[in-house]
């Protein structure tokens, strides 16, 4: 509960996964309370109880191994040959770009000036909530920071992170820097660039 609260006073968040903090919260309070006054044990079945702390000893496991995959990347650089980079949405606000997505345009430009041979496509479509595109929103920041024009190329129509890495690889294989013999991963990408093709 502290957490969430933090991140929505304080944090100029890009996204609402945040508030997974405040049903969390909200879970552990009122199971807590429970336990407390002797409900959990008096009112809730033996079978319910033994399901439910398997599902949440699931759960945490799952978090800590996720976690640990994500805090193992933390380290990871780039390729020093890239030609082309690829920055993901997130929310934009009417006074510019949310904390989240400042942080990868940072990120971004940091690394495109020490490549100046390295374009960028910036991946994100219009929210209901949002006054422009996020990629039109991340061409403006970067542009006003210092990145020449023509090279970001935008990707306008994506509204998940599925789209952006379909429509991102889309640019990809029309520049031809996308390989025919690709990695399974790879593939499954190319995979999805096809299904949408066939859709659209």
């Amino acid at each position: 509960m502290i957490y969430f609260l933090c991140i929505a006073l304080f944090v100029r968040h890009g996204t609402f996964f945040f508030f997974v903090w405040l049903f969390l919260g909200v879970t552990a309070l009122g199971l807590s309370f429970c336990m407390k006054r002797g409900i959990w044990q008096e009112h809730v079945p033996l079978l319910v109880r033994r399901s439910f702390w398997c599902v949440a000893t699931i759960g945490v496991l799952f978090f800590l191994i996720v976690e640990g995959f994500i805090l193992s990347g933390f380290g990871m650089s780039g390729s020093d040959q890239a030609k082309y980079l690829v920055v993901l949405g997130a929310q934009m606000k009417p006074e510019g770009p949310s904390k989240v997505l400042q942080y990868r345009l940072d990120a971004a430009l940091a690394y495109l000036t020490d490549h100046p041979e390295c374009q960028v496509i910036v991946s994100g479509g219009q929210g209901a909530d949002e006054h422009i595109s996020e990629a039109r929103g991340m061409y403006d920041y970067l542009v006003a920071h210092g990145l020449e024009a023509d090279r970001i190329l935008l990707e306008d129509q994506s509204v998940n992170t599925v789209q952006n890495l379909a429509f991102s690889a889309k640019y990809l294989i029309v520049l031809g820097l996308i390989a025919l013999k690709m990695s399974r991963a790879s593939s499954a990408i190319l995979a999805c660039v096809k299904s949408t093709w066939v859709r659209t």
